[in-house]
């Protein structure tokens, strides 16, 4: 048989711009056999493999496997790949839409950064802010051990790596009224974050719209409790003012950005109004 118009493994390999070897490996799994091998092994092709070979590479860049390739090719028809094509689209309109999610994510995690080096670290500021509804852990005691309260973290963030594609929603922590004045802010709280994440978890809290008291500080939180509840309970006793909320506490840069606890960035925030 003449090989004048029959293809060499190169050279149907350079028609479909992929390696001697990516032929071979179709071959190998009998998605693509030569037309004929001569008697010195050498296989030839014809126009009908490389038609196969073009509706292989074009599924690969649909990610099809093999054998869901081999399947069509052994049972084409108009229906089989307008099936084929539409659980594609479904499949990448999925995609796109997650990764529409994940940009958005990227962008509000960026804003945050750029918002880090413009905080003015020990000031005291009061401001209007709207209702917000917090979603609540179960209580975290301090008395605990550090792997129940960790537990209790990781549950309550699971939730939040299922809604959300990357760190872009904060987890704060909540102090309530009486553990705070009463200099309990240590020992109980609760961790939050906004209701519109999908959780199964019903235990919710309004934290009224009005005037809030908001404190940024450098560091963590813990280790200068008594320190920031001195702060407050002056500048509240000095401006008369009460508090008529739960405490937020949100670390604004955390263990993602920063060398050291010391290096942390937190804000204690509190609804007020005039005694």
């Amino acid at each position: 048989m003449s090989n004048t118009n029959y293809f060499s493994v190169s050279e149907l390999a350079a028609l479909g711009n992929v390696s001697r070897q990516t032929i071979l490996y179709y071959d190998k799994h009998n998605l693509l056999k030569p037309n004929f091998i001569d008697s010195n092994g050498y296989r030839y092709y014809h126009f009908k493999e490389y038609l196969i070979l073009e509706i292989i590479l074009n599924f690969r860049k649909l990610g099809m496997s093999v054998d869901e390739i081999k399947a069509y090719i052994n049972e084409k028809s108009p229906e089989a790949l307008d099936n084929i094509l539409m659980n594609k689209a479904i499949e990448y309109e999925l995609t796109i839409k997650k990764l529409k999610c994940l940009l958005a994510d990227i962008e509000i995690v960026r804003t945050n950064l750029a918002a880090i080096n413009k905080y003015n670290i020990g000031s005291l500021t009061i401001h209007q802010q709207e209702q917000e509804i917090l979603i609540l852990s179960p209580l975290v005691d301090k008395k605990a051990p550090i792997k129940t309260r960790i537990k209790i973290l990781g549950n309550f963030n699971l939730p939040l790596y299922k809604s959300n594609h990357f760190k872009s929603c904060k987890v704060s922590w909540i102090i309530t009224a009486n553990d705070f004045l009463n200099g309990e802010c240590r020992k109980k709280r609760y961790y939050c974050s906004p209701a519109y994440v999908d959780s199964n978890n019903k235990k919710k809290i309004i934290l009224p719209a009005g005037n809030y008291l908001t404190y940024i500080f450098q560091g963590a939180f813990q280790p200068q409790a008594t320190k920031i509840y001195d702060i407050i309970t002056q500048y509240l006793h000095k401006q008369h003012l009460k508090i008529i909320s739960p405490i937020k506490i949100t670390t604004l840069k955390d263990f993602w950005t920063a060398k050291t606890r010391d290096d942390y960035i937190s804000m204690l925030s509190v609804a007020v109004e005039k005694e």
